[in-house]
């Protein structure tokens, strides 16, 4: 099976970017969505049987992958050649920049970071205009009009914050 490049690979590429595990494809998370949503997208782009779908959890955190070297040797090449595979904003870099936040970011009351990020990850943020100083976004409201209808971190932060802000009923 070659793999062409697609919206869907360039958003398992960013997720699976800081993944460690050597000939593996995966992604670290505390997010059950992003777990779905990977072994969904596993299951699909790479035809992985769903029982060689493995799920780790250390200190809070789960692993979900899956064995591939062809694969996952595939998927570093995009990473390794990010900053000039995507040097314009179109589905093909949002989605990888949307995997890249999915698996690397963190969203907290002090801001948004992206933690782990190798230099390649550095130059491609800025090529889409994302600004960062030691792990911090700067300019938030730009990766988030990026990534907003792709990105399970962000939607799920979106729909915190709406359910915050909604007001409450009290029942006398």
């Amino acid at each position: 099976m070659k793999i062409k490049l697609t919206p869907e690979i360039c958003y398992i590429a960013g997720l699976n970017a800081p993944f460690k595990e050597k000939n593996a494809v995966g992604v670290e998370t505390n997010i059950k969505e992003i777990e779905t949503h990977f072994a969904e997208l596993a299951m699909k782009l790479f035809e992985v049987d769903p029982t060689r779908i493995m799920v780790t959890e250390e200190e809070g955190r789960h692993s979900i992958y899956f064995y591939n070297s062809r694969i996952a040797k595939r998927l570093a090449e995009i990473r390794s050649k990010s900053d000039k595979l995507f040097r314009m904003q179109n589905e093909f870099s949002k989605s990888y920049l949307a995997g890249m936040f999915d698996s690397m970011g963190r969203i907290s009351k002090s801001g948004v970071f992206m933690n782990g990020m190798h230099p390649v990850d550095e130059v491609f943020l800025a090529n889409m205009g994302i600004h960062t100083k030691g792990g911090r976004v700067t300019n938030i409201s730009s990766l988030v009009s990026l990534i907003k209808n792709i990105s399970i971190l962000v939607g799920i932060s979106s729909s915190l914050k709406r359910s915050e802000s909604s007001p409450s009923t009290k029942h006398i």
